[in-house]
C-alpha cells in the first residue's frame, strides 16, 4: 500500500510541475503555486503519520487540497480550478499583467532573471530528486520501513516454524501407523493362534465324545444281543457264561471309561469358554483399534485441510507480489513522465528565455523612445518663452504624467516586496523539497531490499510447494496401507464367520439311540434280523449294510471307520 501512496505522490507532483510549466507566471500568483506545494508536502507527513494503515488511500489522482480521487490528470486540474483557485476578474488580470509590462521598463533586469532561475531550480529539484530529509523532521519513514522489515521476518518466521510443525506431525502420523500396523499383525498372529488351539480343543472333544459314544454303542449292542436272543437250553450255557462275564466286563469297564471322559469334557467345555472369553476380549481390542484408526484418518484430513489453508496463504503472497510488481511498473511509469516533463521543461525555459530577450529589446525600445520625448520636452521649454499656451498645456500634462508616475511607482515598490516575500517562501519550500528527495532515495533503496526479501520469500514458497507434495504423497500411502488392514480385518471376520459354522455344524451331529430308527436313514430299507443296524462313525446315523459299507479315515481317528456314503463323500471330495 506505501508503494501505492508513493504512486499516487509522484502522479501529482509530475501533474503540478507540467502545470506549473504550461501555465503563464503572470496569469498565476506564486502565492497559490507555494499553496499547492505545501499540500503536496502536507500528502508526505499525512503518508508517514498513517504509517501502514492506508487501505482507504487507492491508486489515481489525488486533489493536493482536499484529497479526491480523480481519474485524469485533465479532471484533477479543471476540479482544483475550479473549487480551490481563487477566481480572478479577466480585467484584473489584464491589469495586472499589463503593470507588469510597464513596470519591465523600470525594473532590473536581475530580478527577472532571478525569478526564473528560482523557478527552473524548483522544476529541476523536484524531478530530479535533490531534496534532504534533515529539514522535514516529521516527514521520517525509516522507524515505519524498519517495523515493516521486521514484520515481514516475523512472518518469514513463523512460516517456517509452521512448515517444522507440520513436517513433525506428520512424521509423528507415519509413526503411528506403523505401530497401527505391527499392533494389527500382532493381534492377526494371536487371533489365528487362539482359532488353532480352539480347533483342535474341538476336535479334542469330538474325539472324546465320539469314543464314549463308542462305548455306549458297544454297551448297547450288548444289552440288545441279550436282550434279543432268549435263554438257550443247557447245551448252549458256554455261550450264555461267555455272555455273563462279558457283561460283568463291560460293567466293570463302563464306570472306567465314562467318569475320565466326562472330566475331560468338562475341562475341555471350560477351555472353550475360555477361548470364546479371550476371542471376545480380542474382538474388543479390534473396535477399540478400529476407533483409534478412524481419530488417526480424521487427524490426517485435518492436516490435509491445514496443508491446504497454508497453500492459500502462499497464493495470497503471490498476490502480493504481483501487487508489488504492479506498482513498481506504475512508479518506473510515472519516472518516464517525469523525465518527459524535464525536457518539456527546457523546452519552457528555452521559451522563455526568448521572452525575456523581446521584454529587454522593448524596454530598450521604450527607453530610446523616452530619450525622443525629452529632447522633444526640452524643444518645448525653449519655446515656451514665445508660447505661454502651449506652455501651461504642457504643465498641465506634465503633472498628470507625475501623477502617473507616483501610482507607478508605488505599485513597483509593492509588487517588489511581494516578490521578496514570494522568493524567501520558494527557498523555504526548495529546501523542503531537497528533504523529500533524499527520503524518495531512501524509499528506493528500502525497494531493492524488499525485492531481495521477495526472492527469499519465493524460495521459501518453492521449498513449501515441494513438502506439500512429499505430505501428500505420504498420506496417499497412508490410505493405501489403511486400506489393506481394512481389506485384512474382514477376512480375518468372515474366516471366524466361517469357522463359527463349522464349529455349529459339528456340534449338532449327535449319536442317533438304535431303538428310536426303524428304517435305513439312505434307502429306506425297515431294518430286521437280516438287516441290521450301522451307525456311521462321522455323522452318527444309522444305516444298513449296503448304505455304510465304505470306510475311511476321520478326523476323530487316523484308523478308516465305518461312514455312510455321504459322509464318504465329504471326507473323500468323491462327489
Amino acid at each position: 500500500m506505501k508503494f501505492m501512496v508513493r504512486v499516487v505522490l509522484t502522479q501529482n507532483l509530475t501533474m503540478f510541475y507540467r502545470w506549473l510549466i504550461r501555465s503563464d507566471p503572470l496569469r498565476m500568483p506564486l502565492s497559490i503555486a507555494g499553496r499547492i506545494l505545501t499540500r503536496a508536502l502536507e500528502m508526505f507527513s499525512y503518508v508517514h503519520f498513517l504509517g501502514l494503515d492506508m487501505s482507504e488511500i487507492t491508486e489515481g489522482y489525488l486533489c493536493p487540497e482536499c484529497l479526491l480521487n480523480l481519474s485524469s490528470e485533465a479532471a484533477l486540474v479543471s476540479h482544483f480550478e475550479k473549487n480551490h483557485v481563487p477566481a480572478l476578474q479577466d480585467n484584473e488580470v489584464e491589469k495586472l499583467a499589463q503593470d507588469y509590462k510597464d513596470l519591465a521598463l523600470d525594473q532590473p533586469v536581475d530580478v527577472v532573471r532571478s525569478r526564473l532561475s528560482l523557478l527552473e531550480y524548483i522544476i529541476s529539484s523536484l524531478l530530479e530528486g535533490k531534496l534532504a530529509p534533515q529539514s522535514i523532521p516529521e516527514i521520517d519513514l525509516k522507524p515505519k520501513l524498519q517495523e515493516f522489515l521486521e514484520e515481514q521476518v516475523n512472518r518469514r518466521t513463523e512460516n517456517d516454524a509452521l512448515i517444522l510443525q507440520l513436517t513433525t506431525e506428520r512424521d509423528s502420523a507415519l509413526s503411528e501407523i506403523g505401530q497401527l500396523k505391527d499392533l494389527s499383525v500382532q493381534l492377526q498372529s494371536q487371533l489365528q493362534t487362539r482359532c488353532y488351539d480352539l480347533s483342535a480343543k474341538e476336535k479334542e472333544l469330538t474325539v472324546v465324545k465320539e469314543q464314549l459314544k463308542d462305548s455306549s454303542t458297544k454297551l448297547e449292542a450288548s444289552k440288545n444281543e441279550r436282550q434279543t436272543f432268549p435263554v438257550q437250553p443247557k447245551e448252549q450255557s458256554p455261550n450264555s457264561q461267555l455272555n455273563e462275564r462279558l457283561e460283568g466286563d463291560l460293567r466293570a469297564i463302563e464306570p472306567k471309561t465314562l467318569n475320565p471322559s466326562e472330566q475331560l469334557i468338562v475341562e475341555l467345555q471350560e477351555e472353550i469358554d475360555s477361548l470364546k472369553t479371550n476371542l471376545d476380549d480380542l474382538k474388543t481390542t479390534l473396535n477399540y483399534l478400529k476407533s483409534e484408526n478412524k481419530a488417526l484418518v480424521e487427524k490426517i484430513t485435518t492436516l490435509s485441510l491445514e496443508v491446504q489453508v497454508k497453500e492459500g496463504q502462499i497464493k495470497e503472497f503471490e498476490k502480493t507480489v504481483k501487487v508489488m510488481r504492479g506498482n513498481e511498473k506504475t512508479l518506473r511509469n510515472s519516472l518516464d513522465e517525469a523525465e518527459e516533463a524535464a525536457k518539456q521543461k527546457d523546452a519552457t525555459i528555452k521559451s522563455l528565455q526568448q521572452e525575456l530577450h523581446q521584454f529587454m529589446s522593448d524596454a530598450k525600445a521604450k527607453s530610446d523612445e523616452c530619450d525622443r520625448l525629452t529632447k522633444h520636452i526640452n524643444n518645448l521649454t525653449s519655446e515656451s518663452n514665445s508660447v505661454n499656451e502651449t506652455n501651461a498645456k504642457l504643465n498641465v500634462k506634465l503633472n498628470e504624467l507625475r501623477t502617473q508616475l507616483t501610482c507607478l511607482v508605488d505599485s513597483e515598490n509593492a509588487l517588489k516586496q511581494k516578490l521578496v516575500e514570494m522568493d524567501s517562501t520558494l527557498a523555504a519550500q526548495n529546501e523542503e523539497l531537497g528533504n523529500h528527495a533524499s527520503i524518495v532515495t531512501e524509499l528506493e533503496s528500502k525497494l531493492s531490499s524488499t525485492y531481495a526479501e521477495h526472492q527469499a520469500l519465493m524460495d521459501q514458497l518453492i521449498e513449501s510447494q515441494n513438502r506439500s507434495k512429499q505430505l501428500e504423497t505420504a498420506l496417499q500411502t497412508s490410505h493405501q496401507e489403511l486400506e489393506g488392514l481394512q481389506r485384512i480385518i474382514l477376512d480375518l471376520g468372515r474366516q471366524n464367520q466361517a469357522l463359527q459354522i463349522t464349529q455349529d455344524r459339528l456340534t449338532n451331529r449327535q449319536w442317533v439311540s438304535d431303538e428310536s430308527v426303524q428304517f435305513c436313514s439312505n434307502c429306506q430299507k425297515e431294518f430286521s434280523i437280516s438287516v441290521r443296524k450301522h451307525h456311521c462313525r462321522y455323522c452318527g446315523k444309522v444305516f444298513c449294510q449296503a448304505c455304510s459299507s465304505k470306510k475311511t479315515a476321520t478326523s476323530a481317528s487316523k484308523d478308516p471307520l465305518r461312514v455312510c456314503d455321504a459322509c464318504f463323500a465329504e471326507l473323500t471330495g468323491a462327489w
